[in-house]
């Protein structure tokens, strides 16, 4: 019995182990279902939930642009509306602003329309005011002369009602540059990319792109335009065709020498005298191009028509300077400025420059004795001479040593002219402004009543104040007139003669531009690429020929013509505009969604474009 007993509690026993393991394995069995059920059920919630969030994002991007457009905006009128003022009532707001004269009746067109559509009672009204406030500079462009007065705003905003330089630069720009750079082969290649950039500028201004080199060269493409065609005309002139001069006609030299002379000589000497028949129809001479002294002649042609241009180029300087003296009543300024730096200037470089012609016309190799070639006068011996005050000798026995009588004289007549000139730039302008000063500050006391001094009410403190402001108006010492008259005297005499001097380089960079178009020439193409003769020449001349264009294209138009572009910018900004231009005026921004968007967009460019070079130093 009691091993029975023990049996079935051994069995029972047995059993409830049993149960109580069938019950862990179903409770573990549950769990894993249960958490594999959270676990979908959490999938499923969270893919719900990016599907929600991606279409509500969706829905935003569709909207997202115009929301910006319209926060921008929003932002924008607000802050300048807060540059307004109430008025008396605290129920209008008054504002002050610049507009266009032209652009008023559109102003006023657009106020009676937001009238309308307000359906206000208190229509918005606009009316002009006088101010003593300088207005703001504004100048029309389009897209053909904007270029160009970008190029002037480079060096600084004209005063209001100033003479713009831009209207000028449109031609005086390019025809600079085309002196320097006159090659009818590098001036087809500018002027095709310039036509490939205005034929697809629509598609070219749908998309706007981040490069800054390529938005500058977009920008100026009608001034490339223009480069490229006043270029080609003047390499037309210099007979210059990727250093090659082309035989348009025949030339009007011709040969005096016999089959034998050719044969026993290696080089001979063409006299003018006997080889010539008259000028060549246009431009170079193409037989220039076989002489040994090429060099000197362009130099000596070169060289004088850059004194030549750069003189009349100062001189038409200030002669829109008294434009802008008329316009300003600044009429002492003609007779105490204008004129006397006029005079300086013909008296002595616009002499040199008669002196040049006349050397031209009056010399001519088939004269007589005196009037050779050989006893022409040196034009820089005489002009050193002329500033001396000393007597020119000839060189020879048989040769004059002036151009024409009585030559002494009149450049001792027009040095002592540019020399009286001097004073009176120094002290015209100064005294007549300590006078001026002096009259007006004596009509301005003589307002104030005599009995002033005994009232003390607040109109007669206030009228007191605007006295003396505008007495303090007048009171500029006469040192400092002096001084500030001085240093323009001392920068207009120097630059006279530093600015005839850097016309210079006109001459400079057209030779050396030739120089370096020849040589790649020669060095290239005629001593390495047209002297193989074998089976395979014609892929060593395409070779060389690659490696010419490549330096043709990257050295003689890119770097020759970005040197070119400086050098004429440089002859705008300081020779011809520092003769007329001020340049202190204030640029005209009128509130304009588009240029807020703009700099918004620069903006965020920018932004990105640090936080792109960022991670690169980073990674």
């Amino acid at each position: 019995m009691l091993a029975c007993e023990r049996n079935s509690c051994r069995l029972a026993l047995t059993d409830h182990s049993q149960s109580v393991g069938i019950m862990e394995i179903e409770l573990k069995e549950a769990g894993t279902m249960l958490s594999t059920g959270i676990h979908l059920w959490s999938v499923e919630v969270l893919n719900q939930t990016k599907h929600h969030r991606c279409k509500a994002l969706r829905t935003v991007g569709k909207q997202w642009r115009s929301w910006v457009i319209q926060v921008k905006k929003a932002k924008a009128i607000y802050h300048t509306m807060n540059m307004f003022n109430m008025d008396v009532t605290k129920k209008c707001l008054i504002g002050q602003c610049w507009v266009p004269s032209l652009d008023v009746k559109r102003v006023q067109d657009i106020l009676e329309y937001c009238t309308q559509v307000v359906d206000t009672n208190v229509p918005s009204f606009m009316y002009k005011t006088v101010s003593k406030a300088v207005p703001p500079t504004f100048y029309r462009t389009n897209k053909f002369t904007n270029g160009f007065q970008v190029l002037i705003r480079a060096y600084g905003e004209s005063a209001y009602r100033e003479l713009n330089p831009g209207l000028y630069a449109v031609v005086t720009f390019p025809f600079l540059f085309a002196v320097m750079f006159g090659d009818v082969g590098h001036s087809i290649i500018i002027l095709s990319m310039a036509l490939w950039m205005v034929r697809k500028e629509k598609q070219f201004m749908s998309k706007k792109s981040d490069n800054e080199i390529w938005n500058i060269i977009f920008g100026g493409r009608y001034v490339l335009l223009l480069l490229g065609v006043f270029s080609f005309f003047t390499g037309f002139v210099y007979n210059d065709y990727f250093g090659r001069g082309l035989v348009l006609s025949h030339s009007y030299w011709y040969n005096t020498y016999t089959e034998v002379d050719l044969a026993n000589t290696e080089i001979l000497e063409l006299s003018p005298a006997d080889a010539t028949r008259k000028p060549y129809l246009f431009g170079f001479d193409p037989l220039w191009e076989l002489s040994k002294n090429k060099v000197m002649i362009d130099n000596s042609i070169k060289m004088k028509l850059s004194i030549i241009i750069g003189v009349v180029h100062m001189i038409f300087g200030l002669v829109l300077s008294v434009f802008n003296h008329i316009y300003f009543k600044r009429y002492y300024l003609i007779y105490l400025q204008f004129i006397p730096q006029i005079l300086f200037l013909t008296c002595l470089f616009f002499w040199l420059v008669i002196l040049i012609y006349l050397k031209w016309f009056k010399y001519n190799p088939k004269g007589s004795i005196k009037l050779g070639s050989s006893c022409a006068p040196p034009i820089l011996i005489l002009f050193i001479d002329m500033f001396l005050f000393v007597e020119t000798k000839a060189g020879d026995d048989d040769c004059e040593p002036y151009m024409f009588a009585s030559q002494q004289m009149v450049q001792n007549v027009l040095m002592i002219i540019a020399l009286l000139c001097i004073p009176v730039l120094l002290f015209g302008n100064p005294v007549y402004k300590y006078l001026y000063n002096k009259r007006m500050r004596e009509d301005i006391l003589k307002k104030r009543s005599p009995f002033r001094r005994y009232q003390y009410s607040k109109s007669d403190k206030i009228q007191s104040l605007e006295i003396q402001e505008e007495v303090a108006q007048y009171m500029v010492a006469f040192p400092d007139l002096m001084i500030i008259q001085g240093v323009h005297t001392i920068e207009f005499i120097l630059g006279t003669i530093s600015h005839t001097a850097s016309y210079l380089r006109l001459w400079a960079l057209s030779i050396a531009h030739a120089q370096l178009t020849d040589m790649l020439w020669v060095m290239l193409l005629s001593k390495l690429g047209l002297r193989e003769h074998t089976a395979l020449g014609f892929i060593h001349v395409t070779v060389i020929f690659a490696a010419w264009a490549t330096f043709t294209i990257t050295i003689m138009v890119v770097m020759e013509g970005l040197s070119a572009f400086l050098h004429t910018l440089r002859l705008h900004w300081v020779e011809f505009m520092s003769k007329f231009y001020i340049s202190d005026g204030i640029p005209f921004q009128p509130f304009c969604f588009q240029t807020i968007f703009s700099k918004e967009s620069e903006k965020i460019e920018g932004a990105r474009h640090n936080v792109r070079k960022f991670r690169d130093v980073h990674n």
